[in-house]
């Protein structure tokens, strides 16, 4: 690794030469125009492991909690009628040069901000890059104009990911990930697992949107084969390409799979409840498909269309059903007040021979043998063809 043992650049120097031996050339003629300044260019013309352009060691020791900075530029914009831009500090990293186009790709890193924990037992903030939002200078109470309009933080990013436009040629230009996690850049601690990113500390008061998304924007995992977002103007979530449940522009939701509901909040007192829509406007609460169930107890009991009847079944059995002939079967009987009304055909009567009468208005004080006769037959016949009593 490059080291320098002393380094002064000034005057006509010429060429320097770094502790492991690699020499550094000044390169004159850059025609750039910097008034009254001096841009003094090296060049590494034998190799090193890392050529350093400026280095320092910024060591801290002994009882004093004062900070420790590395280096400090400030950018000033004191007056002027025009919008300028201030940079606090700028950095590119190449391939090729100003005026040169490269003969070898390279590894370009714009800027690397990093954190060395050497302690075992560490307890204050290890923070890779902080970007602070300031509007008066350390110590100040209020910005010197106080309040005004407020608009000190209008259009503020933190930060913001920018790129050229693409040239004349159409060469793509931009960034293709916008932010990217390596393997091993989230760890557990001896608190618990990593958070990729934690908002939790922001108050919801403050907040319009966690995030932003574009129109048509979606959210992916495993590679891309599942995605949630909006999709042809519904919000959707896809695996592999296929939508599993969707919800349009007028509140519809579709699910191309099953709903099921986990867990044991007692909270939770209903499923489902369309009791505040207005039964003018429901063709149906639920449309089901045909020959399909609702089940309860791990699928033992099912109420559904089962081979074209309106079937309950228990384990399998048919407890009741209806045909679409409307034909009602119960498998054993009928109660009201927990008391039978209807049960099973009592069999074993014997057909009464001989007539039947259901219309005659009988005296029961002057009623015949034989009259009494035709009434019980026709009382038979009836309850036989009700199925109550049979052969």
């Amino acid at each position: 690794m490059a080291a320098f043992s002393a380094l002064s650049v000034a005057g006509t120097a010429e060429s320097f030469k770094s502790a492991d031996g690699a020499i550094w050339e000044r390169v004159l003629g850059l025609g750039l125009d910097l008034g009254n300044r001096t841009l003094v260019e090296y060049e590494a013309i034998s190799p090193a492991d890392i050529c350093y352009g400026y280095a320092a060691n910024v060591k801290a020791s002994g009882t004093s909690t004062g900070a420790v900075v590395g280096f400090q530029i400030n950018s000033y914009s004191k007056s002027g009628t025009g919008v300028r831009s201030v940079f606090g500090g700028a950095t590119e990293a190449w391939t090729g040069d100003h005026d040169t186009a490269p003969d070898a790709g390279a590894t370009l890193i714009g800027f690397e901000p990093s954190i060395i924990s050497q302690r075992h037992d560490q307890n204050s903030a290890l923070v890779g890059m902080d970007v602070p939002f300031k509007n008066r200078r350390d110590g100040a109470a209020d910005p010197f104009q106080g309040l005004g309009a407020n608009a000190y933080n209008r259009n503020s990013r933190a930060i913001q990911i920018s790129s050229q436009a693409r040239g004349t040629s159409g060469a793509y230009c931009g960034w293709r990930i916008g932010l990217q996690f390596t393997a091993d850049a989230i760890d557990q601690t001896v608190d618990g697992l990593g958070i990729g990113i934690d908002m939790s500390a922001i108050p919801a008061a403050r907040l319009l949107a966690a995030i932003r998304m574009p129109t048509a924007g979606k959210l992916t995992w495993d590679s891309g084969a599942r995605a949630v977002g909006v999709i042809d103007g519904a919000f959707v979530y896809q695996l592999n390409g296929v939508s599993q449940f969707d919800c349009n522009s007028l509140g519809v939701v579709s699910a191309h799979g099953a709903f099921r509901a986990l867990g044991s909040d007692p909270s939770i007192k209903i499923g489902l409840d369309l009791s505040a829509i207005p039964s003018g406007q429901l063709t149906a609460g639920v449309r089901m498909a045909d020959e399909s169930t609702l089940n309860w107890n791990g699928d033992r009991r099912r109420l559904g269309v089962i081979a074209g009847a309106l079937r309950y079944q228990f384990d399998g059995a048919d407890m009741m059903f209806c045909t679409s002939d409307g034909i009602f079967n119960v498998l054993t009987e009928y109660r009201v007040g927990n008391r039978r009304v209807i049960g099973p055909t009592d069999t074993g009567w014997a057909i009464l021979e001989g007539a039947q009468d259901k219309t005659t208005a009988f005296n029961s004080a002057t009623i015949t043998l034989a009259q009494l006769g035709a009434r019980v037959a026709a009382l038979q016949a009836a309850l036989s063809t009700h199925g109550l009593i049979g052969h």
